[in-house]
């Protein structure tokens, strides 16, 4: 329990999220809020962050958290032997941590990096209690089993079955209205679900790996409630850019119209995801209002192949210069996304395009196909992370092999765009650059954004105040646990 080694186990993080506290907290859509510091200045080029703390933010021992605890955390997430999430560490090693004073520290970044601002939600550690204790030795340290934090809830009991946390009434936020928390492991969540529906648990985080009519069955329940929080991961349909026919726009327009991302999300999710074609995770604070992924149309597909000079033959398959549009689609073989391939396959074929799917091992899948950019199509999941920057997944210089650009796509003017949005510390800026970039990428079609995963918290129906949100990861959902309550007056 630990937040810097926490990305790596859901129980973990949960854990974590309810007993640290950072520099600042993630709302409901993503945006920025104050935790330990009440308020920061971010330079022109986002590559200064000043913090001022709260003078009330304490120790769960009574000790009041300082600057010298910011640059104690910082310290060894930047370090050599820390070896949490990668994309952690590739984020602190370009930052300094100084103390200003007692209450304020600055980080000077290598470059500019707008997202630094999320990425220092990431929960304090103590360095009166671990000074002096590396980042390797952290990761299996005793304080994991006994943390002091500076969060919503203190750690009272933990075993392998469950763990029991305790509000703190002098949380900075103010205490929380729930005085005690429970938290159970379950080895499936199935067994999670069963729980609540038996009365012996109150609330259960269940992934999308029900069928569509358990989900029904649920929903249609009077002694419980669904919430559905969209995840920012998501499938996307991949299509290589450097390969025709994929070369061509209107083909990649043409294949995006055809697909009813609705009918797909329902087959390959149980209707627990959110279609959409947005390369930004709808309900973010970065995606445009209108996130309604948009209604298939197979005719205004079908002309606008015949415009790149696409026709049917004898057997309605579509044509050029003798040469038939067909590709392989490669896939891993999980059932979901096996399920999506082979309906996008099916869906593809009423426009006459021939779609043969292969499917592999998730590793094989990226080592042998994504990696060396050696595919046509492939369907693959794509997860922004804490901030929902599009930059890794878009930008040309990301057209490597360990590159998030699996599509080859390269627009100047996109990139143009998305970097200027790391840049730009501004939200309303910002907001505005991927507001253009969205349209760039719509007309373009680089590749067929699908759905975005959906969690569906199933809850007893007298829990309130929780708000659904979009969650970078599951334990993203106590973002506002202190306002949670059960009993009224």
């Amino acid at each position: 329990m630990n937040p810097l080694y926490a990305s790596f186990n859901q129980a973990d993080q949960d854990l974590a999220a309810l007993v640290f506290s950072g520099l600042v907290r993630m709302g409901a859509h993503g945006e920025v809020l104050p935790g330990i510091a009440e308020r920061w200045d971010i330079n022109a080029d986002a590559t200064e962050f000043t913090f001022h703390l709260r003078r009330n933010a304490l120790w769960q021992d009574g000790k009041p958290v300082t600057a010298d605890d910011v640059v104690f955390t910082a310290a060894l997430l930047g370090s050599p032997d820390y070896a949490g999430d990668p994309a952690l560490q590739q984020v602190w090693r370009g930052a300094t941590a100084v103390k200003i004073d007692e209450y304020t520290v600055r980080f000077v970044l290598k470059q500019p990096f707008a997202p630094f601002l999320a990425y220092c939600s990431i929960g304090l550690l103590p360095r009166h209690l671990l000074e002096g204790m590396s980042a390797s030795r952290l990761a299996d340290a005793g304080f994991n089993r006994q943390p002091v934090g500076s969060g919503p809830y203190r750690l009272v009991a933990l075993d392998s079955a469950h763990a029991v946390l305790e509000a703190v009434s002098g949380y900075y936020l103010g205490g929380p209205y729930i005085k005690t928390i429970e938290i159970r492991f379950f080895r499936d969540p199935r067994e999670a679900m069963n729980a609540v529906l038996r009365k012996e648990a109150d609330g259960a985080l269940l992934p999308p790996v029900f069928q569509a009519n358990e989900w029904a069955a649920l929903a249609a329940r009077q002694d419980v409630r669904l919430l559905r929080e969209t995840r920012t991961n998501s499938l996307v349909l991949y299509l290589n850019n450097g390969q025709p026919p994929f070369t061509d726009s209107r083909v990649r327009q043409a294949l995006s119209l055809a697909i009813d991302r609705g009918r797909v999300a329902d087959l390959a999710a149980g209707g627990r995801a959110t279609p959409s074609d947005l390369p930004i995770p709808p309900g973010a604070w970065a995606a445009p209002a209108e996130a309604v992924a948009p209604s298939a149309d197979p005719a205004r597909a079908k002309s606008l192949l015949a415009e790149a000079g696409w026709t049917p033959g004898p057997d309605g398959t579509l044509t050029r210069q003798g040469k038939a549009i067909e590709f392989t689609l490669v896939a891993n073989n999980d059932p979901g996304r096996v399920a999506a391939a082979t309906e996008v396959a099916r869906q593809l074929a009423v426009i006459g395009v021939k779609v043969q799917v292969a499917t592999a091992g998730a590793t094989e899948v990226l080592r042998d196909f994504i990696a060396p950019r050696r595919y046509e199509a492939v369907l693959y999941g794509w997860d922004p992370g804490i901030d929902p920057d599009p930059y890794p997944a878009w930008d040309s210089a990301r057209d490597t092999p360990d590159g998030g650009n699996v599509a080859r796509y390269h627009n100047s003017e996109v990139d143009r765009l998305l970097e200027r949005a790391r840049q730009t510390p501004d939200q309303a800026a910002r907001r505005s650059l991927y507001d253009q970039f969205v349209a760039r990428f719509r007309a373009d079609a680089p590749s067929i954004v699908l759905y975005y995963a959906q969690d569906t918290y199933l809850l007893r129906r007298d829990i309130h105040g929780i708000e659904p949100a979009v969650l970078a990861q599951p334990s993203a959902r106590f973002w506002d646990v202190a306002d949670w309550y059960v009993k009224t007056r």
